[in-house]
């Protein structure tokens, strides 16, 4: 696990030594940067660690188009679903701690998921429903079989999310209400019956606060951030970092990248943040 870029585990001046070779390393850097140059994205770090040493870091292109900063060695980029597998070992620590089984069903922590209804094969309204044939385990938000799934996913079910406010972000207030009102949606098949990426992990993240008596980001620091000494891992960026911050950006209709809502300088990551997303809200 890499710590905090300010306490970094060794790099090597010899990544032959690691089994690379330095030529092919080479051509990372000018891969990348046909990216910037083609406007796939404004900026990125690339690195490759073997055998707890880091034998290439590099990076291109910029942290912040508007204002012409570089990317660099220590920015602060918001990793999305690879928050997931964190979430994802905090539960696993519970369990390691007798907490929960896996086989547990979700409601058993968070009543406002119980009773689940399951949306009919070609319903034509949400309402068109039956009573779900399987408790939702823990198991299934873990594995994507919940029968949950995401608003930007095509759909009634999904248009149904954003229309009743299911949202994982900070528009969608806090980590207990957003579950509270996708506990009043239906799923959209039994759970364990099939795959379906998903808004299980956000649902992780509301179990272990529950289970710990801790927000998520409290638990996420005390016991996987902290010991690991990853210090520049976090939900909101303290304002002493928020200038190492990448604006985020997303695809504009006419090509390239427009600036995104949550770009330095909004305050949308800086201090103290009302949803902690354990689905994909980490810095």
């Amino acid at each position: 696990m890499l710590k905090s870029l300010e306490t970094m585990i060794p790099e090597t001046d010899t990544p032959e030594a690691f089994g690379f070779d330095p030529a092919r390393l080479a051509r990372i850097r000018p891969w990348m940067q046909g990216y910037v140059d083609a406007e796939k994205f404004p900026g990125a770090l690339t690195l490759i660690a073997r055998r707890g040493t880091v034998v290439y870091c590099d990076w291109v292109g910029l942290r912040d188009v508007e204002r012409g900063l570089p990317w660099q060695r220590d920015t602060l980029a918001r990793f999305y679903s690879m928050t997931k597998p964190i979430t994802s070992t905090a539960l696993m620590m519970l369990y390691e701690q007798g907490l929960c089984h896996l086989d547990d069903p979700v409601d058993l922590f968070l009543p406002e998921m119980a009773n689940r209804m399951v949306m009919r094969p070609g319903a034509k309204s949400v309402d068109e429903a039956d009573p779900a044939q399987t408790r939702m385990t823990l198991h299934h938000l873990l594995t994507h079989t919940s029968g949950l799934t995401y608003g930007f996913n095509e759909g009634l079910l999904p248009e149904a999310y954003v229309e009743g406010g299911v949202n994982f972000s900070e528009r969608g207030g806090t980590l207990a209400q957003t579950v509270t009102r996708l506990g009043a949606m239906p799923l959209a098949f039994d759970p364990g019956s099939r795959w379906n990426y998903s808004v299980s992990t956000d649902v992780i993240g509301r179990v272990v606060e529950v289970i710990s008596g801790q927000p998520l980001d409290v638990f996420l620091a005390e016991h996987i951030l902290g010991p690991l000494g990853m210090d520049d891992t976090f939900f909101a960026v303290p304002d002493s970092k928020i200038d190492r911050l990448a604006s985020s950006y997303t695809k504009a209709a006419e090509g390239g990248v427009t600036l995104a809502e949550d770009a330095p300088g909004s305050g949308f990551r800086a201090g103290k943040m009302r949803q902690l997303s354990g689905g994909g809200g980490l810095v």
